[in-house]
């Protein structure tokens, strides 16, 4: 089972991603960490850098897709529907839907609930957070319409709620009860990607 972990930076993804792993030791677990990467590629993160974003992008795009191709069972903070805010080349973002559709089993989707914590790399602006946030939710809703076999589960409350509910999603896909209750009437109907 490949378990992708959504939202927009400061949302909780990583810590999330982790704790379900502790709670399924047999599975990849795969973190991307905004700083480590950006200091690997050699770029301040920021939405003033669409450049940058292309490469990061580009980057992540390969390394998540071989990630989960080689990984049977994956926990990942960075699907692939996280990656189309980081360019405006609309070839990439083409590239990134196109993949993302059938790539995973679960994905939970964290609204940005957390304050953003200034650590010299993420964006602290709160509206951008936002768009981002507006972004990912319209690709995890794109991926759950196209995808009839997927559970998509949208997480709040506390770090411990969040984990509680995160492996409820995990048990009904494993039992086979895909549910499709998901409310979409709070997300747009267009996906202007």
């Amino acid at each position: 089972m490949k378990i992708g972990i959504a939202g927009a930076f400061s949302s909780g993804k990583t810590t999330l991603a982790k704790e379900v792993s502790a709670y399924l030791p047999d599975y990849k677990l795969d973190i991307n960490s905004e700083r480590e990467l950006a200091d690997t590629l050699g770029f301040d993160f920021n939405h003033h850098t669409p450049v940058e974003k292309e490469k990061y992008q580009r980057y992540l795009l390969q390394k998540t897709t071989q990630t989960a191709t080689e990984n049977e069972n994956l926990i990942t903070d960075t699907p692939l529907q996280v990656l189309l805010w980081y360019s405006e080349n609309q070839q990439l973002r083409l590239l990134t839907q196109q993949a993302m559709i059938n790539l995973y089993d679960v994905l939970i989707f964290l609204p940005p609930e957390l304050d953003i914590k200034d650590d010299g790399v993420r964006n602290i602006d709160k509206q951008y957070q936002e768009e981002v946030d507006d972004l990912i939710k319209n690709a995890c809703l794109l991926t759950y319409r196209k995808n009839k076999n997927m559970i998509l589960e949208r997480i709040t409350w506390d770090f411990n709620e969040r984990l509680v509910d995160t492996m409820k999603a995990i048990k009904n896909f494993k039992k086979g009860n895909i549910k499709r209750n998901f409310d979409i009437t709070e997300y747009k109907e267009s996906f202007n990607f």
